[in-house]
């Protein structure tokens, strides 16, 4: 196969030099977006990152669910929030990672808190700012 003849550090820029306008739709990347509890961000990243994945975002998010609040206590004012902090993380993945960076969310997730959702989608392009260069 294609593959096994490039190494892991050929950038996706360099493979573009060499492939077929049929080769390079296998080139597909994914955005792998997940909603999860902020117990479970250490040790999802940690997982992520043993995988191999390189272009990993997390930010820290509030989300609503209908029918949950918390109550907090605020110098003895009872206080009913509804909206819970989640943490929103954001892998890109090739084709062929999506499944095992899906898969690691969704175990680790399950084995801590078992809250939150994937969502997958396609990723045309990507663009470096400070170079211009079109990534894949």
């Amino acid at each position: 196969m294609f593959w096994s003849s490039i190494s892991r550090s050929t950038s996706i820029i360099n493979l573009y030099a060499f492939l077929t306008p049929r080769e390079i739709t296998v080139l597909t990347m994914f955005a792998v977006r997940a909603n999860i509890s902020v117990g479970a961000m250490d040790e999802i990243r940690d997982s992520l990152l043993e995988l191999g994945v390189t272009r990993l975002r997390m930010a820290g998010i509030n989300g609503y669910t209908s029918g949950h609040t918390r109550e907090i206590v605020y110098r003895g004012v009872r206080h009913v929030l509804p909206l819970f902090p989640e943490v929103e993380l954001e892998a890109i993945a090739h084709d062929e990672e999506v499944d095992s960076v899906v898969g690691t969310i969704i175990r680790v997730s399950r084995q801590l808190h078992g809250d939150g959702y994937v969502i997958v989608t396609p990723v045309d392009q990507c663009y470096r700012i400070r170079t211009g260069v079109r990534e894949f």
